[in-house]
């Protein structure tokens, strides 16, 4: 009886050591891949498996027992990042994460891959079958300095990321607002930012509107018979085209 009692206890004892190196090697690891000192050196789009390696140890530390909520304020409190950036980034890697569960990242295969920074294959909804890319929220062709920034690095489907480009929509200028805000964004990139929305969102609407203004004004010129009277709308319209392609 003694030796069956000893055997559970050193079975209850290793299951335990085993649970908390899993919660240490999670820690760990994620602690490291969201440090802002070495995510400032890894170069060019550098911190893009990361943010796959990021997806998988929250994971690890669900399966643990920590939400992955709790997860990333525990490791940002170790590794200094604070503030709004933790805010930002912490929004941007929980949506990352709630795709995962969404998209069926989680499966066997594809932890492994996530582990090893490499790109998942979507497993459920309209994009399955597609790997993922890592997208730059903000456009880094606009802001180079949010290149590697968690706050600004989302998990999309790839045709989805393909298609986006680096098209700037209310959504990404709402967003560099609060990045400028948290100092990740320069005040000249924010004026990038909201003049290239400006530029090819509100002045086509704005020409096409001068163009069926235009169009009103000279049927209402032919039926008084003055057609000269419509001239200076094409000089409002030549304008507004010009505009456009500055």
């Amino acid at each position: 009886m003694r030796e069956w009692t000893a055997q559970l206890v050193l079975l209850v004892v290793l299951l335990a050591l085993g649970a908390n190196a899993r919660g240490v090697e999670w820690q760990t690891a994620l602690k490291e891949q969201t440090d802002p000192a070495k995510l400032a050196t890894v170069g060019k789009r550098g911190a893009n498996s990361r943010i796959n390696k990021v997806v998988f140890y929250l994971h690890q530390a669900q399966v643990a027992g920590t939400t992955p909520d709790a997860a990333l304020d525990q490791v940002f409190r170790e590794n200094g990042t604070t503030g709004l950036v933790a805010v930002l980034s912490k929004e941007t890697q929980l949506l990352n994460f709630q795709h995962a569960q969404d998209w069926g990242l989680l499966t066997r295969p594809n932890l492994e891959k996530l582990k090893h920074g490499e790109a998942p294959t979507i497993t459920k909804g309209r994009h399955k079958g597609q790997e993922t890319d890592v997208d730059h929220i903000v456009p880094v062709s606009l802001a180079p300095e949010a290149d590697n920034s968690l706050a600004n690095l989302e998990l999309l489907p790839a045709s989805v990321n393909r298609s986006k480009g680096a098209s700037i929509g209310w959504r990404e200028v709402r967003f560099a607002g609060r990045l400028h805000e948290a100092d990740l964004l320069s005040t000249w990139t924010l004026w990038r930012v909201r003049w290239m929305f400006i530029r090819s969102k509100i002045v086509p609407a704005a020409v096409l509107s001068a163009g069926f203004v235009l169009l009103w004004h000279f049927r209402r010129a032919r039926r008084v018979g003055r057609i000269p009277g419509a001239l200076p709308m094409f000089g409002h319209l030549a304008v507004a085209g010009l505009v456009t392609f500055l």
